[in-house]
């Protein structure tokens, strides 16, 4: 099935990879859904707390244990309705690669953020804790975006 939503962050292991899993799993998209770093290592896991924090949520960690970083290439952005990045560094990026895909690349807070920027900071090497308040400040714009699909 084509992905019609990506999420993307730096290393696809820690913000991208829990909107990814969350959306796919608690707001129904299953298989239409995905994720990719703009600097990814290739076959890296997700991390252990992006794992616990979304199984806290009651999302089922079996899928999110076999996750395996990836980027984006141009076959995924072509496909792709909305392209949802972390920061407005990761969309730089994204636009930089891919500049004819711009009208489908947007940041995650961009919509709802009452914040003074629209950064989902990244948690990697925090504790739980920070995954999990991580997690909890994307859920609102996640389901914004997934209701617009």
């Amino acid at each position: 099935m084509t992905e019609q939503l990506i999420f993307v962050c730096t290393g696809n292991t820690c913000r991208s990879v829990m909107a990814h899993y969350y959306a796919a799993a608690a707001l129904g998209l299953g298989e239409r859904v995905g994720s990719a770093g703009v600097r990814a290592t290739p076959g890296a896991p997700a991390a252990t707390n992006a794992v616990l924090a979304l199984a806290a949520q009651g999302v089922a960690t079996d899928a999110i244990e076999k996750h395996s970083a990836s980027r984006l290439t141009e076959e995924r952005v072509s496909a792709a309705k909305y392209i949802i990045c972390m920061t407005p560094g990761h969309k730089d990026d994204v636009l930089e690669q891919f500049p004819e895909h711009a009208h489908k690349v947007h940041t995650l807070l961009s919509n709802l953020s009452t914040d003074a920027d629209d950064i989902v900071d990244d948690p990697i090497g925090d504790p739980l804790e920070t995954y999990a308040a991580t997690l909890e400040r994307m859920r609102p714009s996640i389901a914004y975006v997934v209701d617009r699909l």
